[in-house]
């Protein structure tokens, strides 16, 4: 999985908890072929906060 360890919004300059966009490979993804905010919102996977991505990572 590849995914940053925290957003920072051009609005705010400044690091929040906002969910992240992240790229997984395997069983089960769809065919999102880019890697960026809007991919991410329109996959098949969403976008996850911290707890949510590794609940997703480890089911």
């Amino acid at each position: 999985a590849v995914l940053p360890d925290h957003p920072t919004p051009i609005r705010t300059k400044t690091h929040t908890r906002d969910p992240v966009p992240f790229v997984v490979r395997g069983k089960g993804t769809d065919k999102t072929t880019e890697y960026s905010e809007k991919a991410a919102r329109s996959g098949g996977l969403g976008m996850k906060n911290a707890v949510g991505f590794l609940d997703f990572l480890f089911s």
